[in-house]
């Protein structure tokens, strides 16, 4: 029930399930109110020695929300990971990546994940959002996501060349612009994650993912004198304090400074 609940406005709830799949398997059959927080705390150590702390804690947060959804419904009377803490992790930085990174990657990549990246870069698709866009969606200057991570439609910014690529590439059995086969069904955003993960295993791009070019195009925008507002709403970010961690605002600050001072 929760994960077709998220389903509706998350187009990533794909990963809940596998989430959850895995937190059953770990809790064994248990009804919902025998899962006590000392299942969910060996469930984390568990997961701990397979994945990084910080991917525990994301998925701590779905099985969390699974939790607290239940109680909401009248399922369950108390949470168990109401007692429970995610790991205390370092806020690792995501990689920017270059201009030099984002020709190697662009020059490499087949033509479907390169306006992909294009889309991510210029516009801040998520990557769910760009794989589910459809010809109607894209305007004379914008695109309007109303099929988004948050449920919220926004309209991002389109240069004429991405506009042009984009409705070049449109399916025309089904409008998706990334529309396969006869039926033009768009692909699945793991798959799409699986094989960028492939593209930018090359020595030339260690780190580099397709969310590594969400924060690079946010960051180019803020470098760029973009308002973090603008930012937020090209975006969709639900507040200043995620776009300012995004796109590495003191970076972005630097990189503004340094071009301000050559050009006097």
């Amino acid at each position: 029930m929760y994960v077709a609940h998220t389903a509706k406005t998350n187009r990533s709830s794909y990963k809940d399930q596998a989430v959850l799949d895995r937190f059953v398997a770990s809790v064994s059959d248990r009804m919902m109110t025998d899962v006590s927080p000392f299942h969910v705390e060996r469930w984390k150590r568990e997961r701990a020695d397979i994945v990084t702390q910080s991917t525990v804690n994301r998925e701590l947060n779905i099985v969390r929300g699974c939790f607290s959804r239940a109680v909401e419904w009248g399922r369950l009377g108390v949470s168990p990971l109401r007692s429970v803490k995610a790991y205390r992790v370092d806020d690792v930085r995501f990689r920017v990546c270059s201009p030099a990174d984002i020709k190697a990657l662009l020059d490499g990549a087949p033509a479907d994940l390169r306006l992909i990246a294009r889309l991510t870069l210029e516009s801040l698709l998520r990557l769910s959002e760009a794989v589910n866009l459809r010809r109607e969606d894209i305007g004379p200057t914008f695109a309007t996501i109303v099929r988004s991570k948050t449920g919220r439609a926004r309209r991002v910014p389109l240069t004429a060349e991405l506009r042009a690529d984009l409705l070049a590439r449109c399916s025309q059995a089904s409008g998706f612009v990334f529309g396969r086969g006869k039926i033009g069904t768009p692909p699945k955003p793991a798959a799409i994650s699986v094989a960028f993960s492939r593209l930018t295993a090359a020595p030339a791009l260690p780190g580099v993912s397709h969310h590594t070019l969400r924060h690079t195009g946010a960051t180019v925008m803020v470098a760029n004198g973009v308002s973090l507002r603008a930012v937020q709403t090209i975006g969709g970010w639900s507040s200043l304090r995620m776009v300012e961690r995004y796109a590495h605002v003191d970076d972005a600050e630097l990189a503004r400074r340094s071009r301000h001072a050559q050009s006097h």
